[in-house]
């Protein structure tokens, strides 16, 4: 049964680390307009890129606020607080963002899905062990989103 959990970890972690060597490559792409789209202000100029990030910005704030809230949040009462947290994770997983802040979407979605599976796995009543490593990786996705929103930015969100 341990070696059953510990395989269903390692699984996330691959899954998150590839989800971050897909981001990386997003960074590379070009994002040249199209002549015709001149006239529209550029939402990735360093002008734009402040306001563009905001409505991100302003999702993982309020993802953090409904996290706070449900992580105090008796056991028993926490389903409603971890369906919040879906529900913001998904209006952030609809919204579009110009080429330019895909990373930092994809660093944000990951953070929030894996803080929401950490909430499930505690739960389900999980081994502290693997809600341990649960809250180790949503940590270190909670510092590839602040790294990545600095690169693109050029300040901490």
């Amino acid at each position: 049964m341990k070696e059953l959990k510990f395989f269903s970890i390692l699984v996330i972690l691959l899954a998150l680390f590839l989800t971050a060597c897909n981001a990386q490559s997003s960074q590379e792409t070009s994002t040249e307009l199209p002549s015709s789209a001149a006239q529209t202000p550029d939402p990735c100029s360093a002008a734009n890129i402040s306001d563009s990030a905001a409505p991100i910005l302003a999702g993982m704030a309020e993802f953090d606020d409904a996290s706070d809230l449900a992580a105090n949040t008796p056991h028993e009462q926490l389903t409603g607080p971890i369906s919040d947290l879906q529900a913001i994770r998904r209006a952030a997983e609809d919204y579009e963002v110009p080429d330019c802040l895909v990373p930092l979407k994809i660093a944000q979605i990951d953070y929030m899905n894996s803080v929401i599976d950490t909430m499930l796995m505690f739960l389900s009543m999980e081994q502290e062990e693997v809600i341990m490593v649960g809250i180790e990786i949503t940590d270190e996705l909670r510092a590839l989103y602040e790294n990545t929103a600095t690169s693109i930015l050029g300040e901490t969100p």
